[in-house]
């Protein structure tokens, strides 16, 4: 009756532990399907900025009209493509963003003060925010593994 007893202790912890082990197979497979999911869309998010980037050079040139072809550019691309995607981008390129998001948002508020004014803004530093943001962007992209 003892050897019973011990035998059916020792099959129910066989089944306890099996089914622990399952449990923790399964939780940490689920934390690294998480994490794949958050890479994929990382890159993703970050071709949609590079391919904003070449846009807003493509809106640039020719400087016929730079504000309302810069307005076209934020209502057609920024929103839709680089908003949405904020949280996947590191602090250096959010605090760039900003600045393209303040100087269109100042455009239509007078109560708005722009970080540059908007003239200025657009004769010396839009270009130089978009190589900055390229810049960072390509870096990114150098130290990922694409194997």
């Amino acid at each position: 009756m003892t050897d019973t007893i011990i035998g059916a202790i020792l099959g129910l912890s066989g089944v306890v532990l099996g089914t622990l082990l399952s449990f923790l197979t399964l939780r940490s497979q689920i934390k690294i399907e998480k994490i794949k999911y958050f890479d994929i869309s990382k890159k993703e998010a970050y071709l949609k900025l590079y391919n904003f980037i070449s846009l807003a050079y493509n809106y640039y040139w020719p400087p016929e009209n730079i504000q309302s072809d810069f307005v076209e550019l934020m209502k057609k691309h920024f929103f839709k493509d680089i908003k949405t995607n904020y949280l996947y981008y590191n602090k250096k390129i959010r605090e760039k963003i900003k600045i393209l998001e303040i100087e269109y948002n100042c455009i239509f508020e007078s109560d708005f003060i722009p970080m540059i004014p908007l003239k200025e803004f657009f004769k010396d530093q839009y270009l130089k925010l978009l190589n900055e943001l390229s810049e960072m962007v390509e870096n990114i992209f150098d130290k990922w593994d694409l194997k």
